[in-house]
């Protein structure tokens, strides 16, 4: 599990940004994809996996602790011409 002593950061140039209890920046990470827009939500996960609402990009994105993508949720839909 990951540890409860950090504090995770969603910032306006599509990163997440990692602090810890004396605000030092442990480590960041992009997005993978933040063209059409930035992330808006992020949740820690009780089994330590990071997950992010990636709104613009119509789905959830999920990381462990040090960023690498586990998966993601959901997909931009299409509407009928």
């Amino acid at each position: 599990m990951a540890s409860t002593d950090e504090m995770y950061v969603l910032d306006n140039a599509g990163r997440v940004l990692v602090y810890d209890t004396h605000r030092k920046m442990n480590r960041f990470w992009f997005m993978p994809e933040y063209k059409i827009g930035k992330p808006e939500r992020l949740l820690r996960l009780r089994d330590g996996r990071v997950a992010i609402a990636d709104t613009h990009y119509g789905r959830v994105m999920f990381f462990d602790e040090k960023g690498k993508v586990l998966g993601s949720l959901g997909s931009i839909g299409k509407a009928d011409a």
